[in-house]
């Protein structure tokens, strides 16, 4: 991944409503939208402080967190890691992860 400063949420690679009736469309739109969105702006405004950090990858920022400024490295490497790992970030990855857990559980309806 060779995510830099500024960082965007991504638009999905599926419709928001791909994974209905499991996972209905205002849930996606809302987790990836605003949720996400929140984490990556919130991520954004610590690394504008940082100037250092801008012109480095999210991994290289991970392998070497001994750069990030004392006060700031647990929000920036815990944002950093929602950023990366979030499953909507690899969508097949997340499909596949989703078909699993389905064929696991049984048939799992999110919805309340």
């Amino acid at each position: 991944m060779d995510n830099k400063y500024p960082f965007v949420n991504t638009p999905l690679r599926y419709p928001y409503n791909a994974l209905e009736p499991y996972i209905d469309e205002k849930t996606m739109i809302l987790h990836h939208d605003r949720h996400l969105q929140a984490y990556i702006d919130k991520l954004n405004l610590l690394m504008s402080e940082c100037r250092q950090l801008q012109k480095l990858s999210l991994l290289e920022i991970l392998k070497n967190p001994c750069r990030i400024p004392e006060e700031k490295r647990r929000d920036v490497i815990n944002l950093s890691l929602i950023h990366i790992s979030e499953p909507t970030r690899q969508a097949e990855i997340s499909y596949a992860v989703f078909c699993l857990k389905k064929k696991i559980q049984g048939s799992l309806s999110l919805r309340s």
